[in-house]
């Protein structure tokens, strides 16, 4: 089952860059800045929305069913550094609640050239954006306490 937390579309400010972009955050990984950008980019070329949205899914789900759920249901992952940090400036209680992923932003990560994407997270250091694996199982269930990851979208335009 999926579920979509529907949001208004986020203003892009595209003066801003990614120091600023990042610059609410109280702990950014250090390996985002210097990582080579695969997919996705700084720069939402595609345009805006007429919304963003948060999806559950209520079960364990690998990322490649993830991408076809959301493709089925209308819908694709976030896919710029601009969406995401706007996402987490605005609503920072949803980044408190649970991990917020953005699949649409693919980096290889510099140390051992695994793909990784950015996560809006809440530990105790604050908020942070740090990065975990693209290619994994993502959980409901798996441990019961920790919440349970949301995925940043936006209807079908990217």
């Amino acid at each position: 089952m999926l579920t979509i937390e529907k949001f208004p579309s986020l203003n892009l400010d595209p003066t801003l860059t990614l120091d600023d972009m990042m610059g609410f955050m109280d702990w950014v990984n250090s390996d985002i800045a210097p990582a080579i950008i695969v997919e996705g980019g700084l720069r939402d070329k595609e345009g805006k929305g007429s919304w963003v949205g948060l999806a559950r899914f209520h079960r364990g789900i690998y990322t490649y069913e993830i991408i076809s759920e959301l493709k089925e249901a209308g819908c694709c992952p976030i896919a710029s550094f601009e969406e995401i940090s706007a996402f987490g400036e605005v609503y920072p209680d949803k980044q408190r609640r649970y991990p917020i992923v953005a699949l649409g932003i693919v980096l290889e990560d510099p140390s051992d050239s695994c793909l990784v994407v950015p996560v809006l997270e809440r530990d105790s250091r604050g908020r942070t954006m740090d990065l975990d694996f693209y290619d994994q199982s993502w959980g409901e269930g798996e441990n019961e306490s920790e919440p349970v990851p949301r995925f940043l979208i936006k209807p079908e335009i990217c």
